[in-house]
């Protein structure tokens, strides 16, 4: 809104003619030319297209209206460049800070306002699912404290202190899970917001009680029903052969065939509620398989077990093969193996 305002202004300015930038000009060509300079493009565009035919610089200036097109392409093609390598640098921040000053150079710039709202979308999804992954960890390791402290108050009472401190980041946390849960119900996502209810209320059973967690619980199963009366009303056999597949290799924990199946049925079928659902479903306990793996690698490679290591991360790739964490850990790992093999060669002769 800001930098919309702003071009309007300096469009305004432009027009009347009487702008301070243009005063400090000998003529409209040198003006021209300073605002190409600052790549202020789309108000040199204006700018020319306005100007009386009977100024003494209108054939020159009238030249530079191609070379300003060729300038705008070439300024894009920069841009989009500059922005990728940002992105493989996993600089966000720069990369749409970046953009959003490149589209308040050009606002009718289809391609970088494409790239800067995909950039925004990527990066409020990934925040969104860091957000809660942290809050899923922070629950069970409180989860994990109680259990500890229930055990130490038995057999020291005096402990009860401490245990209060645990119980009210229990509370806490268990305030931010069901705030976690109204957003999956929002979004349809089931298993996530039953995984949250649930957690909630290991860490405070009296929250079941409450009127939020029963009103979220029943959302939860209509939603449910909607999504069976989605796959009841679906006709079409073949889809309902493949879904009766998927879940069937789903409950096998077969994470791989199910995913190929899963893509079979997007790639055929119109998407539904249903299809949407086995999607969502999908990615919540693959997210976590992949953790799972990640963090075993990562023990793994600390206790310099280096070949199971790069097993562990290889079934991350398996699941998700563009992962770059785990590629990254994985061409280090195999670089650490040589050496240990090497040395290990040494040492036997």
């Amino acid at each position: 809104m800001i930098v919309k305002k702003f071009i309007i202004v300096l469009s305004i300015v432009v027009m009347s003619g009487c702008s301070t930038f243009k005063l400090n000009h000998s003529n409209d060509l040198t003006y021209v030319d300073a605002l190409i300079k600052d790549h202020e493009y789309e108000i040199a565009l204006r700018f020319i297209d306005q100007l009386d035919k009977t100024s003494p610089n209108y054939p020159q200036i009238q030249k530079k209206h191609p070379i300003i097109i060729d300038k705008i392409k070439r300024y894009e093609q920069r841009i989009l460049i500059q922005s990728n390598k940002l992105i493989e640098l996993e600089k966000w921040s720069d990369s749409i800070e970046l953009l959003e000053n490149a589209v308040s150079h050009i606002p009718s710039s289809k391609k970088l306002t494409a790239k800067l709202n995909r950039q925004k979308s990527v990066r409020d999804t990934t925040l969104h699912k860091l957000q809660y992954q942290i809050t899923l960890h922070e629950a069970l390791s409180i989860k994990r404290e109680q259990e500890l402290y229930k055990r130490l108050y038995r057999l020291d009472s005096s402990a009860t202190t401490t245990s209060d401190i645990v119980q009210n980041r229990a509370k806490t946390i268990s305030d931010d899970l069901l705030k976690w849960a109204k957003i999956h119900v929002k979004d349809k996502e089931t298993v996530k917001a039953r995984n949250s209810l649930k957690l909630a209320g290991e860490l405070i059973p009296e929250i079941r009680k409450g009127s939020l967690f029963r009103k979220l619980l029943r959302k939860i199963e209509v939603i449910e029903k909607e999504i069976s009366k989605a796959i009841k009303k679906n006709k079409n056999i073949a889809l309902n052969k493949f879904i009766k597949e998927f879940n069937l290799l789903f409950e096998k924990k077969k994470f791989i065939q199910s995913q190929r199946v899963l893509n079979k049925i997007e790639n055929r079928f119109k998407k539904n509620i249903a299809i949407i659902a086995l999607r969502k479903k999908f990615n919540h306990i693959v997210s976590l398989k992949i953790a799972e793996h990640m963090e075993r690698g990562n023990a793994f490679y600390s206790r310099e077990e280096v070949e199971y290591a790069i097993n562990e991360w290889g079934n991350v790739l398996l699941l998700e093969p563009k992962n770059i964490e785990a590629l990254e850990n994985i061409s280090r790992a195999v670089k650490v193996l040589k050496k240990l093999q090497s040395v290990r060669k040494n040492q036997a002769q």
